[in-house]
């Protein structure tokens, strides 16, 4: 079992959160883990917030490559977007890998991200 740990931060302007259902899936060099839902005791993705999720493997995935970010309707609640800054993921390795987005992402809206360093948009 492989134990990627995952740090999520929304952006801090005003409505940058979501009650929106966001899941996440890891691509390596030696595959991909399920889609899995973030999903923490509580709000997870309020304005201004850096929350940790742990997200598990049968086997190491390899040298990560790509996130694979989602964001789906929480039942019947209002269209929002949500501010996705970045996550970081510290692979079993040890190795924290940088996966910046800085944008917002609307309902139904899939974004893939590469790990690097990012600039904020409008800079």
């Amino acid at each position: 079992m492989a134990e990627y740990n995952l740090e999520v931060t929304t952006g801090d302007m005003q409505y940058a959160g979501t009650w929106d259902h966001i899941y996440v899936t890891l691509f390596g060099t030696e595959g991909q883990s399920e889609r899995t839902e973030l999903d923490n005791f509580g709000p997870d993705f309020t304005t201004g917030t850096v929350r940790t999720y742990t997200l598990k493997t049968s086997l190491s995935l390899g040298k990560l490559l790509l996130v694979k970010v989602e964001k789906d309707p929480f039942l019947f609640s209002q269209d929002d977007e949500w501010y996705f800054s970045k996550i970081v993921v510290t692979t079993p390795e040890g190795d924290a890998i940088l996966f910046p987005c800085y944008r917002w992402i609307s309902r139904g809206e899939l974004v893939a991200l590469r790990g690097g360093k990012g600039l904020h948009e409008g800079f």
